[in-house]
């Protein structure tokens, strides 16, 4: 818990990686913004130089504007690190040292490679060896914070946390307003009646489960001024991808609050994979 305790309370999008796998591969789905994508792959290169570090678990984060697009973001990561190093690489790359509330912090301008469209200046910070944070500059001040006034993680994310299946590998929660047509469009792929239910106002949180089958299962909450009709009448089928099999069930969770669903999407390994094989490569996780 110690990267939720960092997440502040107004983030939109919150998705995790909570159980990394010993080889490389990209069979991981998280909902992620492109910014998030751009955040990872910049990591994996700022961070190259240690050859020691361990990663245990990831979190994306994602803060909508007063205009509800996903602009400001970061990533969480706990495990091991070298500081010394990692900065010690990094401020040869041009990059600038200088500290916030006494903890070292990196000030990384966008890579030449991203510049067309991505132009946000960013922070990196290690925080006593196990734990480094990287994204922007609001973003991380209100997540060092957090760090620096010990504060425990918001009570509202652990019980949607609380949730989800144990088991889950990734993780995402996603609370209104969002107005991001990427994020509507990752949704849309799932079911069609996701995107309706955020789009309401609700909000929603699923985990997903890898086996021989796939398990996405999600919880939606219902905005209290929307329209009940979302959920007191029988869901209309969508039509999922070939091999996914879906339904939208009234919550039986005793930890679930009112006004709220739950449904579980089941998808064969071939048909998932086929699937993901579509989805932009923001989408994926390939930890290498």
């Amino acid at each position: 818990m110690k990267l939720i305790a960092l997440v502040p309370p107004s983030a939109q999008l919150i998705s995790g990686i909570s159980a990394l796998p010993h080889e490389p591969q990209s069979d991981y789905f998280i909902l992620a913004t492109h910014n998030d994508s751009v955040d990872l792959q910049d990591l994996l290169a700022l961070f190259g130089a240690d050859g020691s570090r361990i990663v245990r678990q990831v979190v994306f984060v994602a803060i909508a504007e007063r205009d509800g697009e996903l602009r400001e973001h970061s990533l969480l990561v706990s495990g091991h690190f070298d500081q010394a190093r990692i900065y010690k690489s990094t401020t040869e790359s041009e990059a600038i040292l200088t500290g916030y509330r006494g903890i070292p912090v990196l000030e990384i301008q966008p890579f030449a490679r991203e510049r067309n469209s991505f132009n946000h200046a960013r922070w990196l910070a290690v925080l006593d060896s196990n734990i480094l944070v990287f994204g922007t500059i609001p973003t991380l001040r209100r997540e060092l914070d957090r760090y620096l006034d010990r504060r425990p993680p918001d009570s509202t994310l652990l019980n949607r946390l609380a949730r989800l299946g144990s088991k889950d590998q990734t993780w995402t929660l996603l609370s209104p307003p969002i107005r991001s047509d990427e994020i509507r469009g990752l949704l849309s792929t799932l079911d069609s009646e996701l995107t309706e239910l955020v789009q309401s106002g609700s909000a929603l949180d699923f985990g997903i489960h890898y086996g021989k089958r796939i398990e996405f299962e999600f919880h939606v909450t219902l905005d209290p001024s929307a329209d009940s009709s979302i959920v007191l009448q029988p869901p209309v089928q969508s039509q999922p991808p070939p091999g996914f099999s879906s339904s939208l069930l009234p919550s039986s969770n005793s930890v679930a609050p009112r006004h709220s669903s739950r449904g579980l999407i089941t998808i064969p390994m071939t048909d998932y994979r086929a699937w993901l094989g579509n989805l932009c490569t923001g989408c994926r996780v390939l930890w290498r």
